[in-house]
């Protein structure tokens, strides 16, 4: 088992690997450091390459060696050698996994040195405001009424009205700001809506603006309390509690931007294990169809799970047929986007281009991530293992 894995790594360095990852880091590691004048930018664009580099050029060094003798070796040698079927494919699927996730983490951390050269992103660790217990919401009604008491988890949106006050107490210790990702809508009756919103953050403070939709970032007090009131004339103002964060101390950028490699490497080494696998039973270019079949599905999948949600019959006849319709055929597809592994959940760029290192959500991926490589690992073992016991039968 560890010659085949040892030969597959050498046919890789071999064969043309070393100068294809050195331009693919070189191009990454120039997009992150001069693509735009904006860090979160340049790094949001040079983790997408990273990722869409490390996923394809594992599918097709899983499905497709380089070396030249790829036949000869997929057929002669594991034939001709004493290692079992099984061992000898799972052997070859782990050193394919063991380069796909190499070039991953790689490639990511060309996208977190090339954006450091420049200044990098202020992060910050930071946890789901949603996932925090024991806050207690107030609302201060017009004119210095008596102040409202709601629950944070009252609704998933929390709805401020124009000049009102919210008030968030009971933060945790370790708490500094609150990253609040905004929406609005317009008050009956008003004509013409602002496309941006005037946030205050104290009272007597100068206020600030921020797009609708976009975030806005408030201190947490010596009390442990956040305040803002709504400025913006027309609109009330929606701040979305599962898609905002709390802050806490400040992290390192370059350090955060490795970790958040681990699970992308994983998730490489996943694809090319099942694809070297596939490989050992099936053609080269057939493996790597199926493999890609899998990679865009499973980058694909969150979005696809939400348009199931939403998807309606147009050509029903009322709306109960309507409904029938669409529960049929989403959980038809529900069923089979569950055998699917969300390939694209493993990449937590997105956050840290914000500045928020989410550590839970990345060691989630990571214990995620190690699955499927182990559930790849062992279908290239019996797949793999039954396609080269067929070879030596013959």
């Amino acid at each position: 088992m560890l010659t085949a894995a040892s030969l597959r790594m050498r046919e890789a360095w071999r064969r043309g690997g070393a100068p294809l990852l050195v331009v693919a880091f070189a191009g990454v590691f120039l997009v992150a450091a001069f693509a735009g004048e904006s860090a979160t930018a340049r790094y949001a664009f040079a983790t997408d390459l990273a990722a869409a580099l490390a996923f394809v050029g594992a599918l097709f060094y899983g499905a497709l060696p380089l070396a030249t003798d790829r036949e000869r070796r997929r057929l002669l040698i594991p034939c001709a050698s004493p290692v079992t079927p099984a061992g000898w494919a799972l052997g070859n699927a782990l050193g394919a996994a063991a380069v796909g996730a190499l070039l991953a983490m790689l490639l990511f951390a060309a996208a977190g040195v090339g954006t450091a050269v420049r200044g990098g992103i202020a992060t910050y660790s930071a946890q789901n405001l949603g996932d925090l217990e024991g806050l207690s919401v107030r609302f201060s009604e017009h004119g210095g009424g008596q102040p409202v008491a709601r629950r944070l988890h009252d609704g998933p949106v929390l709805w401020v009205a124009q000049d009102q006050w919210v008030e968030i107490d009971g933060f945790p210790r370790g708490i500094e700001s609150v990253r609040f990702k905004t929406r609005a809508a317009p008050v009956a009756g008003i004509e013409g809506t602002p496309t941006v919103l005037t946030i205050g953050m104290a009272p007597g403070s100068a206020p600030v603006h921020t797009p609708i939709g976009g975030h806005v970032q408030v201190p947490v007090n010596d009390s442990a309390r956040a305040m803002l009131q709504n400025r913006t004339p027309g609109l009330q103002l929606g701040l979305v509690v599962d898609r905002s964060r709390a802050l806490g101390a400040p992290v390192s950028f370059l350090g955060t931007a490795l970790g958040t490699g681990v699970p992308v490497a994983l998730g490489a080494a996943f694809l090319a294990a099942l694809a070297t696998g596939a490989a050992a039973l099936l053609s080269g270019p057939v493996a790597a169809l199926l493999a890609g079949v899998v990679l865009i599905l499973g980058a694909l999948r969150s979005f696809l799970l939400d348009a199931i949600e939403h998807v309606g019959a147009a050509n029903a006849e009322d709306v109960g047929q309507a409904m029938t319709l669409r529960e049929a055929s989403g959980g038809f597809f529900r069923g089979l986007l569950t055998v699917i592994p969300d390939l694209g959940g493993l990449d937590h760029s997105a956050s840290l281009s914000r500045g928020e290192w989410m550590a839970s959500s990345v060691g989630s991926s990571t214990l995620y991530g190690l699955l499927l490589l182990g559930v790849a690992a062992v279908l290239a073992a019996l797949v793999g293992g039954y396609g080269i016991h067929t070879r030596r039968l013959q």
